[in-house]
């Protein structure tokens, strides 16, 4: 049973989708906060904007945190700075829009193999995750998007690594489809 159905505005039509929303019954994704542009010129711009945007909904709002070139698991030190950068900010965005959760992506790259790739990544992302939901005021639930994993195998890691109450995993149902066919996630 469907209790709520989230509708994801865009800039250009936000305003629009809002109303919508408030019409229908059913709740909002801002997405705004997973873009580049925004987290690094727009941010209070959107913010403003998004708040006005989201008055009047019955259900509280949904964001999607930046996942574009994300990777908390990354070996590259200045790679993860910047993740955990842009994972604060959309932390601060949905603190702000009071949003009952906020959605970002793994960062695990299947393709990606070798020894100990798997659990070099879980080690890093998870040591990340901790650190920034540790020192994070929000008070929501995070949680982990599916993009490209063969399985929930890496999802299912690191939520055991973090070990949170306010950690969990998101299913993109879409997603699976778009993922490749790997035999494992031992990768």
């Amino acid at each position: 049973m469907i209790d709520r159905v989230y509708l994801c505005p865009e800039q250009s039509n936000a305003g629009e989708v809002c109303r919508e929303a408030c019409r229908l019954g059913v709740s909002l994704e801002i997405g705004e906060f997973a873009y580049p542009k925004v987290l690094d010129t727009d941010f209070d711009q959107a913010l403003k904007d998004s708040l006005a945007w989201s008055q009047g909904l019955v259900y509280p709002v949904t964001l999607h945190g930046a996942f574009l070139d994300m990777y908390p698991g990354s070996p590259d030190h200045r790679v993860r700075a910047l993740a955990r950068s842009s994972f604060e900010k959309g932390l601060e965005a949905a603190q702000a829009l009071d949003a009952h959760l906020i959605v970002f992506h793994t960062g695990y790259n299947p393709m990606l193999r070798g020894p100990g790739r798997l659990d070099g990544w879980l080690s890093r992302t998870a040591d990340l995750w901790t650190s920034v939901l540790d020192s994070s005021s929000y008070e929501g639930a995070v949680v982990i998007e599916n993009m490209w994993e063969p399985s929930p195998e890496p999802m299912r890691l690191l939520c055991e690594a973090v070990n949170r109450p306010d950690f969990g995993v998101c299913l993109d149902t879409g997603h699976i489809t778009c993922s490749p066919a790997s035999p494992s996630s031992s990768g």
